[in-house]
Protein backbone atom coordinates (compact mmCIF):
# COMPACT_ATOMS: atom_id res chain seq x y z
CA UNK A 1 0.00 0.00 0.00
CA UNK A 2 2.81 2.42 0.91
CA UNK A 3 4.46 1.45 -2.62
CA UNK A 4 1.18 2.60 -4.31
CA UNK A 5 0.29 5.70 -2.23
CA UNK A 6 4.42 6.73 -2.62
CA UNK A 7 3.58 6.39 -6.39
CA UNK A 8 0.41 7.96 -7.05
CA UNK A 9 1.73 11.00 -4.57
CA UNK A 10 5.47 11.13 -6.63
CA UNK A 11 3.04 11.30 -9.89
CA UNK A 12 0.74 13.95 -8.79
CA UNK A 13 3.15 16.18 -7.54
CA UNK A 14 5.03 15.75 -10.74
CA UNK A 15 2.60 16.65 -12.95
CA UNK A 16 1.61 19.46 -10.87
CA UNK A 17 4.75 20.77 -10.96
CA UNK A 18 4.33 20.52 -15.01
CA UNK A 19 2.05 23.44 -15.10
CA UNK A 20 2.84 26.85 -12.88
CA UNK A 21 -0.90 27.66 -13.15
CA UNK A 22 -1.85 24.82 -10.71
CA UNK A 23 1.14 25.28 -8.22
CA UNK A 24 -0.06 28.68 -7.71
CA UNK A 25 -3.93 28.20 -6.37
CA UNK A 26 -3.36 24.34 -4.83
CA UNK A 27 -0.89 23.47 -2.23
CA UNK A 28 1.13 20.79 -3.77
CA UNK A 29 1.05 18.04 -0.39
CA UNK A 30 -2.12 18.41 0.18
CA UNK A 31 -3.24 17.80 -3.53
CA UNK A 32 -1.33 15.05 -3.73
CA UNK A 33 -1.93 13.41 -0.69
CA UNK A 34 -5.98 13.78 -1.25
CA UNK A 35 -5.20 12.27 -4.69
CA UNK A 36 -3.40 9.56 -3.82
CA UNK A 37 -6.58 8.07 -1.23
CA UNK A 38 -8.15 7.07 -3.84
CA UNK A 39 -6.01 4.42 -5.87
CA UNK A 40 -4.68 3.37 -2.29
CA UNK A 41 -8.46 2.55 -1.68
CA UNK A 42 -8.84 0.92 -4.79
CA UNK A 43 -5.73 -1.10 -4.58
CA UNK A 44 -7.01 -2.41 -1.27
CA UNK A 45 -10.06 -4.04 -2.72
CA UNK A 46 -7.75 -5.42 -5.79
CA UNK A 47 -5.98 -7.29 -3.12
CA UNK A 48 -9.27 -9.03 -2.00
CA UNK A 49 -9.97 -6.83 1.29
CA UNK A 50 -7.38 -9.17 3.52
CA UNK A 51 -6.69 -8.51 6.96
CA UNK A 52 -2.70 -7.71 5.92
CA UNK A 53 -3.81 -5.24 3.19
CA UNK A 54 -6.94 -3.56 5.07
CA UNK A 55 -4.51 -3.05 7.91
CA UNK A 56 -1.69 -1.27 5.77
CA UNK A 57 -4.67 0.66 4.04
CA UNK A 58 -5.65 2.17 7.54
CA UNK A 59 -2.23 2.78 8.40
CA UNK A 60 -0.97 4.67 4.95
CA UNK A 61 -4.11 6.73 5.02
CA UNK A 62 -3.77 7.76 9.02
CA UNK A 63 -0.14 9.18 7.39
CA UNK A 64 -2.00 10.90 4.69
CA UNK A 65 -4.71 12.27 6.51
CA UNK A 66 -2.40 13.78 9.07
CA UNK A 67 -0.95 15.16 5.96
CA UNK A 68 -4.08 16.79 5.06
CA UNK A 69 -5.06 17.77 8.33
CA UNK A 70 -1.22 20.01 8.67
CA UNK A 71 -0.61 17.40 11.74
CA UNK A 72 2.54 15.67 13.08
CA UNK A 73 3.08 12.82 10.57
CA UNK A 74 4.55 10.25 12.96
CA UNK A 75 5.22 6.24 11.76
CA UNK A 76 4.10 4.93 15.20
CA UNK A 77 0.87 6.48 15.06
CA UNK A 78 0.17 4.87 12.00
CA UNK A 79 1.03 1.49 13.19
CA UNK A 80 -1.07 1.81 16.45
CA UNK A 81 -4.28 3.26 14.42
CA UNK A 82 -3.41 -0.03 12.02
CA UNK A 83 -3.16 -2.16 14.88
CA UNK A 84 -6.91 -2.06 16.11
CA UNK A 85 -8.12 -3.43 13.04
CA UNK A 86 -9.67 -7.15 13.69
CA UNK A 87 -10.03 -6.65 17.59
CA UNK A 88 -13.56 -7.34 16.67
CA UNK A 89 -12.82 -10.63 14.80
CA UNK A 90 -9.94 -11.81 17.87
CA UNK A 91 -13.26 -11.07 20.79
CA UNK A 92 -15.70 -13.46 17.99
CA UNK A 93 -13.02 -16.68 17.89
CA UNK A 94 -12.00 -16.18 21.93
CA UNK A 95 -16.14 -16.49 22.60
CA UNK A 96 -16.35 -20.24 21.12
Amino acid sequence: MALVAAFFFGATRFFLKLFPFFLLRLNLNKTSALVAIIPVIFYTFIAGLSVAAVRSTIMVLSFLLALLLDREKDLYDGLLVGQFHGWGKIDKKLAC
